[in-house]
């Protein structure tokens, strides 16, 4: 069973669990879902607007695991379906555009891997966990 319940897939469906899909430990350490941008208003609330955003964060991928999650994308970005950690530690689910990952410096490659790689997924769209 999982410790963890971040998943990824490209129908609603059909998400894997990053743990059985990434072979190194932990999985995630995901920003929260936030919104883009926050407007204030004349009486001084603040608003959210723009588009909902979170990003996964590995301190460490093996080329490969980068290789299997990359898949997923499709050019520079691909809509995907996602669970993700929300406040409270609960999880939720999304339809998102994941980005490909802007890889550290060449001095972040060791062992075959790159360390600090961050996926962004951007609008995304609450939908119903299946």
């Amino acid at each position: 069973m999982a410790t963890y319940e971040y998943e990824i897939g490209l129908a609603v469906d059909a998400r894997d669990n990053v743990e059985d899909i990434v072979s190194v430990p932990p999985s995630p350490d995901s920003q929260l879902p936030q919104y883009s941008l926050f407007r204030t208003t004349g009486v001084g609330d603040e608003t959210a607007d723009g588009y909902l955003a979170c990003t996964w964060h590995f301190d460490f991928l093996p080329q490969a695991d980068l290789g299997t999650l990359e898949a997923y994308i499709t050019g520079q970005s691909s809509v995907v379906h996602i669970q993700t950690k929300v406040r409270g530690g609960t999880y939720l689910c999304y339809q998102a555009y994941m980005h490909l990952p802007k890889l550290p410096s060449e001095g972040a490659r060791i062992m075959g891997g790159f360390r600090n790689v961050v996926f962004r997924f951007t609008h995304l769209e609450a939908e119903a966990c299946v």
